[in-house]
């Protein structure tokens, strides 16, 4: 297998400032591995990242599954994606998910075997959260680990049987798991080297969590400085890519699967500072996922090129 480059031919995407002339201007045949009507499923795409993510998959022609929190939301998005993608003959539709919530994610995978009976090609799990200001405490952060950690790894596990069920995966080409992530989380923000050789060396889900509730009874203990850091987001973060590369291995050849860092973004969750757009947030995770099949899994990618954890 390959590590990805900046060169391969996938996507330059409309509306979307690419920051380097390397990157091909078009898919070329061979790298399109997906089928016309391809499933693609979207968490959090309702607005932001989550939402340009879905509208540049319904132009790559992925028949879309966005998540919202609300039928509100949900109807918006769809109704703002169809607007965005008029010519597509694949109607987007949504589905609710509170990813915090087990049984929600259950509701969600039941729908789509109902729906999807040829499966899942893609799963970009976006769905994230981050508390505003100075909040700091435990049942803080329990929430945060609970959406962006338990809750990504619970909508991987439950979708995983769709995805190896997929078109994708019966041709060869593989299913694609994309998990939004951070560089915010990643190994360097851990200031105890123990610590840090601790997700380093996670060879399984319960490795992960073992971390996260340690982090919890540290910052009961208040010695979560030493051991960990001050950042509840960036443990959460932590704790969702070093899990995307245990998935990784879990699925081996099976599947795709990437970590991906989308940039600082002008969203809600950073309260609109961010210096990239949604669009050009959007744009390294569906790269990700339209990937070429012999690309290696496990990888973690920023502006389209791979970093360390």
């Amino acid at each position: 297998q390959r590590t990805a480059s900046a060169s391969f031919a996938v996507p330059r995407f409309r509306g979307v400032k690419i920051m380097s002339t390397t990157r091909a201007a078009s898919a070329a045949p061979a790298a399109r591995w997906w089928k016309p009507g391809a499933t693609a499923v979207v968490t959090g795409a309702n607005k932001g990242i989550g939402f340009e993510c879905a509208r540049l998959l319904a132009e790559q022609g992925f028949s879309v599954k966005l998540t919202a929190r609300t039928d509100a939301a949900g109807r918006d998005a769809v109704a703002r994606l169809t607007m965005a993608v008029p010519a597509s003959p694949w109607p987007p539709a949504y589905y609710l998910l509170e990813q915090r919530d087990p049984a929600s994610v259950e509701a969600l995978g039941t729908a789509l075997e109902r729906d999807c009976p040829n499966g899942v090609d893609v799963l970009i799990c976006n769905a994230g959260f981050a508390f505003k200001g100075s909040i700091f405490g435990m049942a803080e952060a329990m929430e945060t680990i609970a959406i962006n950690y338990t809750g990504t790894a619970l909508v991987c596990e439950r979708l995983t049987p769709l995805l190896l069920a997929s078109a994708a995966a019966t041709s060869g080409a593989k299913p694609r798991v994309v998990n939004v992530c951070s560089s915010a989380g990643k190994l360097a923000i851990i200031r105890s080297e123990a610590t840090r050789r601790r997700f380093e060396e996670a060879k399984t889900r319960a490795d992960v969590t073992e971390l996260m509730v340690d982090f919890v009874k540290a910052i009961q203990g208040g010695t979560h400085s030493k051991l960990f850091c001050n950042s509840m987001y960036g443990v959460s973060k932590l704790g969702q890519a070093i899990y995307t590369r245990v998935l990784a291995r879990q699925l081996g050849d099976r599947a795709l699967v990437s970590a991906v860092h989308p940039g600082y973004c002008a969203s809600d969750m950073t309260s609109w500072r961010g210096t990239k757009s949604a669009a050009d947030g959007a744009d390294t995770p569906v790269w990700a996922a339209l990937l070429p099949p012999d690309t290696a899994s496990g990888q973690f990618y920023r502006d389209r090129t791979p970093e360390p954890f």
